[in-house]
């Protein structure tokens, strides 16, 4: 195991983790119920961190590979662009105040600064979306390793359904407001082949 996780980059291993937790969560929850999550402290570091990284990393890669391909046809259609430019979900002034703070840093290059907090700002994106479908996962699992089925799991799934909703709801939105601030971003500071 240990030269498995060397061989991981440290940033894949902690896309992974997150919202790999969410699968083993979610596995846990939609199987037993929440009243069982703290009696499986004890199995975190031997079974169910491995899992949680090993499962996080999967699905963080299908969602990058396979799903967000579609999602961004909609995110760059003509129509989306057009949207964000009536409806951007963040305020014209925390865009300004945003790149204007971000201009500065340890950085030389203003451009470089930006970018790094628009990179960190796109993790989180992805992260919110990898979660999602980790805790998806973790419930389609469960619903099919023979759990049994009673009304606490039921309530339970509705709880881990609401979750997911919110998880990409709240990347959605995240998402959005990014595309805006980096559309500010890039014409404040053009690509070297744009400059006029």
């Amino acid at each position: 195991m240990d030269t498995i996780l060397k061989s991981f980059p440290f940033q894949l291993i902690f896309r992974g983790v997150f919202p790999g937790g969410f699968f083993v969560l979610s596995y846990v929850v939609a199987s037993e119920g929440f009243h069982t999550i703290e009696s499986k402290g004890d199995d975190l570091l031997t079974l169910w961190l491995p899992l949680a990284v090993f499962v996080g990393v999967i699905v963080y890669v299908l969602h990058r590979s396979l799903f967000y391909p579609l999602a961004e046809c909609f995110f760059d259609s003509t129509t989306a662009r057009g949207t964000r430019a009536c409806c951007p979900l963040i305020r014209a002034s925390t865009v300004q105040r945003s790149l204007d703070m971000w201009s500065t840093g340890e950085r030389n290059s203003p451009k470089e600064n930006i970018a790094r907090h628009l990179t960190a700002w796109n993790d989180y994106v992805h992260l919110q979306y990898a979660s999602g479908w980790c805790i998806m996962a973790g419930t389609f699992c469960a619903w099919n390793t023979g759990r049994s089925f009673n009304a606490r799991a039921a309530k339970t799934d509705d709880e881990l359904i609401v979750l997911t909703a919110a998880l990409f709801l709240s990347g959605f939105v995240c998402e959005w407001r990014l595309r805006v601030v980096a559309g500010e971003a890039l014409r404040r500071h053009p690509p070297r082949g744009d400059e006029a």
